[in-house]
């Protein structure tokens, strides 16, 4: 097992249901492995091959272990990696970020929970075209039907907690080709 993976604390593993062989390395060592369950987007999805280093991912969820293990895990990964511990400091990273993020959004976080703090970026149409948003959450049932209905008209996918590492990794290189995609977006 690896040193990052090491680190992390076998309870928020087993919240994240961490799939080890989906790992990249591992798989794309031996290739002996079940391929992650959802398809990665291919090149010609992506507009070419995903550097993670040029990318900056945001972390913003309350839950200290979980934000060391997924800063462990992606920086694993390649990415750079930001975190805040709830919606208030997740608006003001990304509005001061001349840099697009794909920001990991938890629900419920104290003073601004992740629905308050999407509605806040969607009413800003350059903020919210600037960045890729993912929930990462276990609260989907707590979800307003106005949220759902930004959640759908904006295409933003939700991964439940517990989750696979292959799918969030999946959905970060999704939200990477969107981000490529738009012209409104700056270079990373």
């Amino acid at each position: 097992m690896s040193q990052s993976l090491n680190a992390v604390h076998p309870a928020v593993l087993d919240r994240l249901r961490l799939d080890v062989p989906t790992l990249r390395p591992m798989y794309q060592l031996s290739g002996a492995h079940d391929p992650p369950r959802s398809p990665s987007p291919s090149s010609e999805q992506t507009g070419g091959p995903i550097n993670a280093a040029d990318w900056h991912i945001l972390i913003v969820d309350d839950e200290p272990d979980i934000r060391a293990s997924l800063r462990g895990l992606l920086e694993y990964e390649g990415y750079t990696v930001g975190e805040a511990v709830d919606g208030m400091g997740g608006l003001a990273l990304i509005r001061a970020s001349a840099r697009p993020l794909v920001v990991l959004l938890d629900y419920k976080m104290p003073r601004m929970n992740g629905g308050e703090m999407l509605q806040t970026v969607m009413a800003d149409p350059q903020l919210a075209s600037r960045h890729a948003f993912i929930f990462v959450t276990a609260n989907l049932p707590a979800f307003s039907p106005e949220l759902l209905q930004v959640l759908a008209s904006t295409a933003i996918p939700v991964i439940q907690k517990p989750f696979l590492l292959s799918d969030l990794l999946t959905e970060i290189e999704r939200a990477v080709a969107r981000l490529r995609a738009s012209p409104d977006t700056p270079a990373p």
